[in-house]
């Protein structure tokens, strides 16, 4: 499976829901921009950043930019449908040194990932969300 992985992939649709309602957030717009890379040697890259941006002219643009990205990098494994990436560069340093596990499949030239376990989003009220992210393989 490994194998498959390996190359660049390009976000296609990335979406949250509501563990509760069901009802689906487009955080990063409906055409969010980014790439994960997966190399032989077992290290991922991911970034993600929402549709739109703007560069930062201010401190509050600066914030808002830090809240429209995803990126981070590590090592990862493969357990059964669970893609675990150990972090060792973020940029939310409270995540270097965990471990995120996502549950993903690969069909085609697509990849499905999505979180295997909720989280709470502080910018949607504390919702209790599951992430998903469409990729396609780069050629």
């Amino acid at each position: 499976m490994i194998e498959k992985l390996i190359g660049a992939w390009k976000i296609v649709s990335s979406f949250q829901e509501d563990v509760q309602s069901k009802e689906r957030f487009h955080l990063f717009g409906d055409h969010p921009n980014g790439y994960a890379v997966f190399t032989p040697t077992g290290r991922v890259s991911f970034i993600l950043t929402a549709e739109s941006r703007k560069p930062p002219q201010t401190t509050d643009d600066q914030a808002a930019a830090y809240r429209t990205m995803v990126a981070y990098s590590g090592k990862f494994r493969i357990e059964n449908d669970k893609l675990i990436t150990t972090v060792d560069a973020s940029w939310d340093e409270g995540r270097v040194g965990t471990e995120q596990i996502r549950l993903f499949r690969i069909d085609g030239e697509r990849l499905y990932i999505e979180t295997a376990n909720p989280v709470r989003d502080p910018n949607l009220t504390g919702k209790m969300l599951r992430g998903f992210l469409i990729w396609e393989k780069e050629k």
